[in-house]
């Protein structure tokens, strides 16, 4: 009995050592399987990780790309708006540019119609009576003479007997022009049509007009006249109101000349003509 307690002393150690060997190696086994483990745990949480970052890239990128086209786009659509506008305010700017030059050619047109008439009608005016006289004064009556024969000349003559048979008065015998005559505006008048007073203001210029018409015959190789020149003249006198256009007064006067020549008898005939309206016109109560 006392010799196997040894043996079975070492046997007991030897399995000791055995177990602790076992147990060692199971343990540096598990400590590496458990480091193993933990090492492609780690590794696939990385990975993971890793994809997620990737993911998380790949999205911002996404986002990025999306967020650049997104503005892109509303930049494409800004231009698209701007230029849609440039050309509504270039087409608009233009429109009105249009409406402006219209308008102004109206108006310069319009201007040039009124600057044509005031032309027109200071040529009118020009052309009938002398503009450059002066205005009729205030106190008393301001008369204007005119008197012409069947051909529309002016007998300056017979105009000058008038003026000199009312010395008292304002007269003017250079109002008119020979044109005055000559386009039928004296005869207007002296048929009392005012028309002709009002478009040129004649009562500007004189009260009254004293109009005469003077129609000669001449009567040449007459045996009662024994050869002589007979001139026959009939002269119609109206005294027009500028104010009205009325005739105020009206008379004529007919004579007789005679000479060797129609010039001689045509200055007969004058001069008993200027004898008679001197009478008559300083005998009325003008």
């Amino acid at each position: 009995m006392i010799s196997n307690q040894p043996v079975n002393i070492f046997k007991y150690f030897i399995n000791y050592i055995i177990a602790f060997f076992v147990i060692a190696f199971i343990i540096v086994i598990s400590i590496f399987v458990v480091n193993n483990y933990q090492e492609k745990k780690a590794e696939q949480e990385q990975l993971i990780v890793q994809e997620k970052i990737t993911e998380k890239h790949r999205q911002l990128k996404e986002a990025q790309e999306a967020e650049a086209q997104a503005k892109a786009k509303e930049q494409i659509r800004a231009r698209q708006q701007l230029k849609v506008s440039q050309e509504a305010n270039a087409q608009a700017k233009a429109q009105e540019q249009a409406k402006a030059s219209q308008q102004l050619k109206i108006v310069q047109e319009a201007q040039s119609r009124i600057k044509r008439v005031a032309r027109v009608k200071e040529e009118y005016l020009s052309a009938n009576i002398n503009i450059k006289t002066k205005p009729k004064v205030a106190t008393g009556n301001n008369f204007a003479v005119l008197v012409w024969d069947q051909d529309k000349n002016l007998n300056l003559k017979l105009m000058e007997n008038v003026r000199s048979a009312i010395p008292s008065r304002n007269v003017n015998t250079q109002l008119f022009r020979s044109e005055f005559v000559k386009n039928g505006n004296a005869e207007k008048v002296f048929s009392s049509d005012d028309q002709p007073i009002i478009e040129l203001k004649l009562n500007q210029y004189a009260d009254y007009l004293i109009l005469g018409k003077l129609d000669v015959t001449i009567n040449e190789h007459n045996d009662a006249n024994r050869g002589l020149v007979g001139a026959h003249g009939k002269l119609s006198i109206n005294i027009v109101e500028t104010k009205t256009g009325n005739n105020n007064k009206s008379f004529t006067i007919s004579e007789r000349g005679g000479g060797f020549s129609q010039r001689a008898a045509k200055d007969m005939l004058e001069k008993e003509l200027n004898k008679k309206v001197f009478s008559i016109l300083s005998s009325l109560e003008l």
